[in-house]
């Protein structure tokens, strides 16, 4: 006889089930959730995004309400854009009659989607 032993089977404990994980970012590959992420980091990041969910507005509108530099809001503005975290659209004021761009939130979960 060889000093052998045969394994039947696997007595092995096994790890728990993993739960399927909400995902916040949709799924978005790490260099995609890395750029969001350095967003959202930023100064002041948070205080537009929280004045957006009152609705559509302008750069003007935003910059004067919550005091921030209105070259901030654009630069703030061009980067989650460039991360669909808000969308631009060209409308016209109601008082003025000129072309404005009103920003909305895409999507409060910042959740990936495809633009059509």
């Amino acid at each position: 006889m060889s000093g052998r032993t045969l394994i039947i089977g696997d007595s092995r404990p096994k790890p728990p089930e993993r739960r399927p994980q909400r995902q916040i970012f949709g799924g978005d590959d790490p260099k995609q959730l890395k750029a969001k992420l350095r967003v959202l980091s930023k100064k002041y990041t948070w205080e537009i995004l929280a004045d957006l969910t009152d609705g559509k507005k302008n750069l003007t509108q935003i910059a004067a309400d919550n005091g921030i530099p209105y070259t901030t809001v654009q630069n703030r503005v061009v980067e989650m854009e460039k991360l669909n975290l808000i969308s631009v659209h060209d409308e016209t004021d109601s008082h003025s009659k000129r072309p404005v761009k009103m920003i909305r939130v895409e999507d409060l979960c910042w959740r990936s989607r495809t633009r059509g």
